[in-house]
């Protein structure tokens, strides 16, 4: 090629290349822009979920912005106290349920007690023996970093937690963006993704109670799922590491550690990126000789000693396969781990340390919860009968654990639902606290192995029909919703997106359509896999949720014009193949 039509090229490349990254951060705007302004318009900007969890993070938050506590993670009772006063007004304590739902929909009632809480004056922290300090006691302490940082930025005020949201999500899709502005259908999958945060309300997925916004510590977690795509398409096309890409990098894994300490099932991110790298190791490394499709016994028997030799062979070849896993965006995440866990064994008061209180939410907790629900009859009788006695609730695992602590021989329990007397050794003497919550958490872990294994095939019947119920309810959001709505918006989305790589995909980039779709369907895969051993709700699998409604949109955008594509290629006589390089 002559010098100036090889000048001219890398011009017409580079305004291309403009063009392309100014319209995507344009359509992302655009999306995020009208989320919020339909969000706003539904009040969710002031609304939060019913209970005390996000009243003890802002609590805490307060405790050391405003009257510098300092203790780690650890707030005064007296704030929380004013907090509540406010929030559940005429809603005796919890019990009024009407009540609460328009208290904790009111702008001016929760401002009102956010400023009062940090308007108390000069206040001295006593201790944990007089009641006068409060913990998370079981919840995940990241909401307490997420207030901070949101009133920091915003003001106290209840909107500044739904504008941070909104502001953490924006910054996570321009880093994208910038890093992956040369990759079309990347571009097409976070911009669905995008849309995906818009059509969500319209499926029957939000509420009053449990998940009535965006932010919070059962819908925060969704944060995570661009900072996920980030690190999955680093890997899937071996971007190179430069200070750029480094300090976008830094930058969402910030923002995923920040999601994950508000709510830990997060950490299926960790567990996706890990999988999905070793999984391209393993691919780089297979042999290609292996016979795939063959056509005799006699063929078929040398594919299977092809594949045992090739398996033998990957075997041997671990040191490349350890290398080819720990990418340098595997060696961020992990360097992220190590840096929260130091940062926690720094900041926390030694009170996250002993029985009585946890820094996170149970795991077993959740798993026994699913039992209760989905396997009654893995349950001991005399637990079963304090369950349907009292109710099911958060606390119903409390059963399960004092009837294994009585079978012991360790506290003793008369097999009423009954907390009189108090059970020496199980409740805490700390005011306020309840059940000792870590001892709590280790005695549930060992009933749940104790059942398992006295009861292997029930529970291997639990688990294989839990596939089939996670389906079920991840389709209950679309299926349920009052109006098709939401399904006239994926089409809408996967238009978009086709007209989008129409006008911004090369050619040569087709290749790319079936890698990032299959590494959609492996995200949604993986972050519904924590459900399957706990329990099976709606509200607490918002990640795949999500991510569903914007694989939907994504794959029919990606679909369409890669059949379009590909009939194109296929009316084109062979002599333009060749020229085309096809």
């Amino acid at each position: 090629m002559p010098p100036d039509q090889s000048q001219a090229k890398s011009v017409d490349l580079t305004r291309f290349a403009s063009s392309r990254l100014l319209v995507a951060l344009l359509l992302a705007g655009l999306i995020i822009g009208l989320t919020m302004h339909s969000a706003v318009r539904r009040g969710m900007d002031h609304a939060v979920m019913i209970g005390p969890g996000d009243q003890a993070a802002i609590a805490i938050s307060l405790s050391d912005s405003i009257y510098k506590v300092g203790l780690g993670y650890v707030g005064l009772k007296k704030v929380f106290d004013t907090i509540q006063s406010y929030w559940n007004r005429d809603a005796s304590g919890w019990s009024n349920l009407e009540q609460l739902k328009v208290n904790f929909h009111d702008r001016e009632l929760l401002n009102a007690g956010i400023r009062a809480a940090a308007s108390l004056g000069p206040q001295t922290p006593g201790y944990f023996a007089d009641g006068s300090l409060i913990t998370t006691f079981y919840d995940d302490m990241g909401e307490v970093d997420y207030v901070t940082l949101a009133f920091g930025l915003f003001g106290l005020k209840i909107e500044a937690l739904f504008y941070f949201y909104f502001t953490l999500v924006s910054l996570a899709a321009l880093v994208f963006i910038l890093t992956f502005q040369d990759r079309a259908f990347a571009l097409a999958v976070v911009l669905t993704t995008l849309f995906a945060y818009y059509v969500e309300q319209f499926l029957d997925f939000f509420d009053l109670v449990a998940i009535p916004t965006y932010w919070g510590m059962r819908h925060s977690s969704t944060l995570c799922l661009i900072p996920a795509m980030h690190f999955a398409f680093l890997l899937l096309w071996r971007k190179k590491l430069s200070w750029a890409v480094a300090a976008g990098t830094a930058l969402q894994l910030a923002i995923l550690i920040l999601a994950w300490r508000v709510r830990g099932s997060v950490a299926w991110v960790f567990i996706f990126v890990t999988v999905l790298a070793a999984a391209l190791a393993v691919l780089e490394l297979w042999p290609h000789s292996v016979v795939s499709r063959p056509r005799s016994w006699v063929a078929a028997g040398r594919g299977v000693v092809e594949l045992a030799r090739s398996v033998a062979t990957l075997a041997r070849s671990w040191r490349s396969l350890l290398r080819g896993t720990l990418r340098w965006p595997v060696v961020f995440l992990l360097l992220g781990l190590v840096a929260n866990a130091a940062y926690n064994r720094a900041m926390l008061h030694p009170i996250y340390k002993t029985d009585d209180v946890m820094p996170y939410h149970g795991i077993w907790h959740s798993v026994h919860l699913g039992l209760i629900l989905n396997a009654p009859d893995a349950i001991t009788p005399r637990a079963s009968h304090a369950i349907k006695t009292e109710g099911l609730s958060d606390g119903s695992t409390a059963w399960i654990a004092r009837d294994y602590l009585d079978s012991i021989h360790l506290i003793p329990w008369d097999g009423r639902p009954s907390w009189s007397p108090s059970p020496a050794g199980y409740v805490s003497p700390w005011p306020g606290l309840g059940p000792k919550i870590a001892l709590h958490e280790r005695v549930l872990r060992n009933v749940y192995f104790e059942r398992l294994k006295s009861q292997p095939l029930r529970f291997f019947q639990l688990y294989a029909s839990r596939p089939m119920l996670c389906l079920q309810v991840l389709a209950t959001p679309f299926t349920q919703a009052r109006t098709l709505t939401w399904l006239w918006l994926v089409a809408a989305g996967g238009v978009g997106a086709f007209i989008m790589l129409i006008g911004l995909a090369r050619t040569e980039e087709l290749g790319d359509a079936p890698k990032v779709l299959a590494v959609g369907a492996a995200a949604i895969f993986t972050a519904t896999s924590p459900n399957m051993l706990a329990y099976v709700a709606a509200y607490a699998m918002a990640d795949s949720i999500l991510m569903i409604a914007g694989f939907m949109a994504a794959s029919l955008g990606i679909g369409a014009y890669a059949l379009l594509r590909s009939l194109q290629r296929r009316a084109l006589p062979p002599a333009v193949l060749a020229d085309r390089g096809a």
